[in-house]
């Protein structure tokens, strides 16, 4: 049973399974790569350790990111568009997926794997989430203590256009295309209820015969892993997509951002964590209980009843994974970065006073985008003035200000030394 809350972003596109079916029978970009052995040491999060995987080498030379701004395509949110599927949030994870019960994805080999190859074109979407809380302790007429958390703000920082590099000019060099192999020894879910070595379904005959030919690896491409999953008899079955954000040093940003909070006295707890939208795609077999475990209804159902002690075991002992294949995207390789926003520290640099201004402000569920910066420049520069006062102020200089203007100007004056006094004072502290 998924542990994630359903939510249905505004990208969630519902266009007809026939224009899907028309688009996958496009020729797939021819593939020339040969599979060499993964030997990285990338960390892909989460507590299991990464399995052995092969690059999928897509032959195309690598581009440098300072091309052509014309070059520079930014994703649109459309192109994640996929018919009947639904995306789902995991706050717990910090990101959100992509799931799909479209029978013939899990049914026709050849449409799944021109599926996954459209689908490993694109990159995950990267925001940071930023949270300042405190808390409030009260006592009712009985003199018992209550305590309740205050939200001083709550907002994301969107890097979908500046973490990452250029998404047309980074195939082989800062993405890079990854699938698991057989017989390699490593932990992973293979098309098996559980972690395996191997392929418990790999004849042993097609293996002496590989190495009676001089083949030490059999690496199965990505197209055959789709025919394995579409051959697969088992009504419960899932294959994964999953794309991961690589060579980011997030713990430099968490402490950045703190600091740039901090100095605006604010007191308060602050929680800095990454969110990555469209983080993975999971193809399920339109059986009923996949239908049920997708279900927002069922899942509520079974955490509030208590229900899940029985139906996640039975999930488990049910269902056959494939997570053989992954799609890194670098932030930086060898220390040289491409994207857009430059390195973590020129990141959050470019995004300081967007960062004040919005914890200053207060903003709670909003997005502080590119188009927020120089507003927030502007309004700690005390640039925001109309042209009218621009005027009054010319005049004054002049000598030619009125008594009005004089009014004015004293009232300003007052103003602006308490909105500098309130600055200065400590907020966000906790009650007691």
């Amino acid at each position: 049973m998924t542990a994630s809350k359903a939510q249905a972003p505004a990208y969630a596109g519902n266009s007809s399974e026939i224009h899907l079916e028309a688009q996958n029978a496009l020729e797939p970009s021819s593939v020339s790569g040969s599979f060499q052995p993964y030997t990285d040491d990338a960390d892909f999060g989460g507590e299991d350790n990464p399995p052995a995987y092969t690059e999928y080498d897509e032959s195309r030379p690598p581009v440098d990111g300072s091309r052509d701004d014309s070059v520079n395509e930014r994703i649109r949110s459309d192109e994640y568009d996929i018919p009947g599927a639904r995306v789902l949030t995991s706050y717990r994870e910090g990101k959100t997926y992509t799931i799909s019960l479209a029978p013939y994805l899990s049914s026709n080999a050849e449409v799944l794997y021109r599926f996954f190859k459209l689908q490993a074109e694109l990159p995950p979407q990267v925001f940071v989430s930023v949270k300042g809380t405190h808390t409030v302790s009260t006592k009712n007429r009985d003199k018992q203590s209550s305590t309740q958390t205050i939200i001083d703000f709550d907002f994301l920082i969107d890097g979908s256009d500046s973490v990452l590099p250029p998404v047309r000019c980074i195939d082989g060099v800062y993405k890079v295309m990854k699938v698991i192999q057989d017989n390699d020894g490593v932990s992973a879910y293979r098309g098996s209820r559980f972690r395996s070595t191997n392929r418990n379904w790999c004849k042993k005959k097609r293996i002496a015969t590989a190495l009676e030919d001089g083949q030490i690896n059999i690496s199965p491409t990505l197209e055959e892993w789709c025919q394995r999953f579409c051959s697969d008899k088992s009504s419960v079955k899932s294959f994964t997509l999953h794309r991961d954000v690589v060579n980011w040093n997030f713990n430099l940003i968490r402490r950045q951002i703190i600091s740039i909070i901090r100095s605006t006295n604010y007191c308060g707890t602050i929680t800095v964590s990454p969110f990555i939208q469209q983080s993975r795609v999971t193809i399920y077999s339109p059986s009923l209980i996949n239908r049920l475990r997708t279900s927002s209804f069922v899942w509520w159902t079974c955490v509030i009843l208590q229900l899940w002690i029985i139906t996640w075991p039975l999930l488990i002992l049910l269902e056959k994974r494939y997570e053989i294949v992954r799609v890194e995207h670098h932030v930086s390789r060898g220390g040289v970065y491409s994207s857009p926003g430059g390195s973590e520290n020129d990141w959050v640099q470019t995004y300081t006073s967007a960062i004040k201004a919005a914890a200053l402000g207060r903003r709670q569920g909003e997005v502080v985008t590119a188009a927020d910066i120089p507003r927030a420049r502007d309004m700690f520069m005390n640039r925001l003035d109309s042209e009218s006062e621009r005027e009054r102020r010319q005049r004054i200089d002049r000598g030619e200000g009125t008594w009005a203007d004089s009014v004015v100007d004293l009232v300003r004056g007052v103003s602006e030394a308490a909105h500098r006094w309130n600055v200065n004072q400590s907020w966000g502290s906790d009650e007691y």
